[in-house]
């Protein structure tokens, strides 16, 4: 049951998450589940911990699916989850640098799915960033940093290993530290380790077909791109670095004091940004640019042996996105699109690019609308990460942002805007039945909701009957949420 377990995170888990060695698990070719005798060779702790990250994935499994297993698991994989994280203390409590293994696990808990029975702002706390400052600290100890692969004396896996385990280490303490508001342990001249590359996902001694090509002979095969290519962390990967650079230009506490209330500026440094993100969307190969699976009934279609879904990585797309306009837009915030003339006068001036911004940015909102409302089944698998629900988060934010805080002097903006206010909560009311990681902005968005939105804020006219408008008494959603306070 263990290396079925762990050929279901080889499966599932491993293309966002490459923190194993499949060559020093002397894996199987056609199944990637390993021999039993592989097992001995990891880490009690490492192995509970990839146990319980592919527990969620069990009834992709025949075998799993119907033993006792499957029945008890629920409660297995919270005493597995334990199980890794005790020794993480117990390893740093002793002052040990815990050497690969733990840093393995470091990684592998932090993405633990959020608990069906606690609230979602619970699990959205500071023990999370413990555990990446460690990482980190881990990382730096072991010489991840550092570009190994001239180095003699390591086998060519450990090398391979070496640099997949400092690409997730960045990539996931870049993404955290932008979206929780925390300051970046990882700077620019601290490290060397190159792009990974094909290279860095050789399998020794195997070559996994790709599930099109695994029928024909071995000489007409096509490798596995999940297996061999690195899908889909490289292209997170790729995100990161974007991400690192959204965060030095908008985030910082020295970049946030220069350009808070210089929209020019802001402007200049946006722009460089976003052609960074369009051009990484180019770069996509085509199936990872579709969005929706195939269709149901196609006498071609396989099962797929790893998941499909591209939804981690447009949501981390679109979250960049907003946080690269929550940071052009702030230099505008009560100016209503204008800035004063003068001391001693209220007569407003245009800002140069303003209107603009402001409305590439509420299409922006709804393009983040329309994706949340064609997740589907399909992409149940796709949202990986941890912090996709503080992707979610953000969203909510900044839709409150763009409809109270930039005070939008345009009737036809500010009706646009209070379309998606309305559609957005009951939007992820809906979808978090199927995706638990709405629920910490769904959360955030309901206490705004239940005080009433115009209880709370301040709006400008033009907002106010926008929303009256939308929010009517006699519409379902406003019964739900009354405009007066009712705490």
């Amino acid at each position: 049951m263990g290396t079925r377990l762990l050929g279901l995170f080889l499966r599932y888990v491993f293309p966002s998450l490459l923190v194993l060695s499949r060559s020093f698990l002397d894996i199987d070719s056609e199944t990637l589940i390993p021999r039993v005798s592989a097992l001995e060779k990891v880490p009690t702790y490492l192995l509970a911990a990839t146990y319980a990250a592919a527990a969620p994935f069990l009834r992709y499994d025949p075998v799993l699916c119907v033993s006792s297993l499957s029945s008890s698991m629920a409660g297995i994989t919270d005493m597995l989850w334990t199980m890794a994280y005790d020794a993480i203390l117990q390893r740093l409590s002793g002052g040990e640098a815990g050497g690969l293994a733990i840093l393995q696990t470091i990684l592998i808990y932090l993405q633990r799915p959020m608990a069906d029975n606690r609230p979602a702002h619970v699990d959205n706390n500071s023990a999370s960033w413990f555990l990446v400052a460690t990482a980190v600290q881990s990382a730096f100890k072991l010489g991840l940093h550092m570009d190994c692969r001239a180095w003699p004396g390591l086998p060519p896996w450990e090398k391979r290993l070496r640099r997949r385990l400092w690409w997730v280490v960045y990539s996931e303490t870049i993404f955290r530290s932008l979206l929780a508001g925390n300051p970046n342990p990882i700077h620019n001249d601290q490290w060397d380790v190159a792009v990974l590359d094909d290279a860095d996902f050789v399998i020794d001694g195997l070559q996994i077909p790709s599930e099109e090509t695994a029928s024909r002979v071995p000489a007409l095969q096509e490798p596995c791109r999940f297996c061999h290519a690195g899908y889909d962390f490289l292209f997170i990967a790729s995100l990161a670095c974007i991400a690192n650079q959204v965060l030095d230009t908008f985030y910082t506490y020295n970049a946030t004091r220069r350009l808070a209330n210089n929209f020019s500026a802001s402007l200049a440094q946006a722009a460089p940004l976003l052609r960074l993100l369009q051009e990484w969307k180019r770069s996509l190969p085509r199936p990872r640019q579709q969005m929706r699976p195939e269709p149901i009934f196609d006498p071609e279609r396989h099962d797929y042996f790893h998941s499909r879904s591209s939804a981690q990585l447009k949501l981390t797309f679109l979250t960049l996105h907003v946080l690269i306009y929550r940071g052009l837009l702030r230099p505008l915030a009560g100016h209503s699109g204008s800035e004063d003339a003068g001391a001693g006068t209220s007569v407003p001036r245009p800002v140069p690019g303003a209107d603009a911004a402001l409305k590439n940015a509420v299409e922006l909102i709804k393009h983040t609308l329309a994706f949340v409302q064609r997740l589907g089944a399909f992409d149940c698998n796709g949202l990986f990460y941890s912090w996709s629900c503080i992707c979610f988060s953000t969203i909510s934010s900044f839709l409150l942002l763009l409809l109270l805080v930039q005070h939008p002097s345009s009737p036809a903006i500010a009706r646009e805007l209070a379309v998606v206010m309305a559609r957005w909560p009951s939007t992820m009311r809906q979808q978090s039945a199927l995706f638990k990681q709405l629920r910490l902005g769904l959360y955030r968005l309901d206490t705004f909701l239940l005080a009433g939105l115009e209880t709370t804020f301040c709006f400008p006219e033009t907002v106010r009957q926008a929303l009256s408008d939308e929010f009517s008494p006699t519409s379902s959603y406003s019964q739900s949420f009354p405009r007066r306070n009712v705490s």
